[in-house]
């Protein structure tokens, strides 16, 4: 939905829960020109999603997530910009992230929950270029793979968002960080400024992890 419009339901209260991939990727509305200037995502749920419980990975000059709830996701929320912009700004603000919670229902199927490493924040960026808009099939690629030069002009912002419940190790042994950079993109990531934000019930080694890229990225 292009920013500032109200009264709009294209994509409102909408919920993703245990897929076997991304829970949600969002695209600025071809339909609405401004889109490309400013698009956001609000009142929107993903948890126990096996890749990003939201992404995005389009051609925007701003995208504006906010008002929403992330719990126990893979690769948690991803938001990435495409396109050649000097300036660019990614905002999510006013939301909570969860970490591994046994009290949310497991009903995927069999009824056993995913056991990976998992990660809140697939730290933010922007790249040269950005995904296509493919409407009704699925992505050759995991989504999280970006096969273009990072951008230098972002600026990622995160304000107002509570991050509860992160151990370092999940039930089943696996690790589980709050911030993550991707290993299938450009190692240059934008400053990420965080602002009145809590960090409730997270352990000292589950804030952050920066692992080293392949040489093809970098």
């Amino acid at each position: 939905m292009t920013c500032g419009v109200t009264g709009s339901r294209k994509f409102l209260d909408n919920v993703a829960h245990s897929v076997k991939g991304v829970g949600a990727i969002v695209y600025p509305d071809p339909s609405e020109i401004n889109s490309k200037v400013c698009y956001s995502v609000f009142n929107f749920a993903g948890y126990k999603n096996q890749e990003q419980g939201l992404a995005t990975y389009f051609n925007s000059k701003k995208i504006h997530v906010y008002d929403s709830v992330f719990i126990d996701n893979a690769l948690g929320v991803s938001l990435q910009i495409g396109g050649e912009y000097n300036e660019a700004e990614i905002l999510f603000e006013d939301s909570f992230v969860f970490g591994e919670s046994s009290d949310i229902a497991q009903d995927v199927v069999g009824g056993v929950g995913f056991c990976q490493d998992k990660n809140a924040i697939m730290m933010f960026g922007h790249n040269r270029g950005s995904k296509a808009v493919i409407e009704g099939r699925s992505y050759n690629l995991p989504f999280y793979k970006t096969i273009h030069p990072g951008g230098w002009g972002a600026q990622a912002y995160i304000d107002n968002v509570v991050f509860k419940n992160f151990g370092y190790s999940t039930s089943c042994g696996k690790t589980q960080v709050i911030f993550k950079n991707s290993q299938s993109a450009s190692d240059f990531v934008p400053i990420h400024h965080l602002d009145n934000s809590e960090f409730i019930d997270v352990d000292d080694n589950a804030v952050i992890s920066v692992v080293a890229l392949p040489l093809s990225y970098i």
